[in-house]
């Protein structure tokens, strides 16, 4: 049991790392956006 929580802890903190990889590309490409 505690093996599957830590297991969907570490898939959680693999999702939020992409979130904010994404969100971070995301405002770079608006910046360019408004910009261009």
């Amino acid at each position: 049991m505690y093996n599957t929580i830590w297991f969907v802890l570490q898939e959680l903190g693999k999702v939020v790392e992409c979130v904010c990889e994404g969100y971070k590309y995301l405002h770079l490409f608006t910046e360019w956006w408004d910009n261009g």
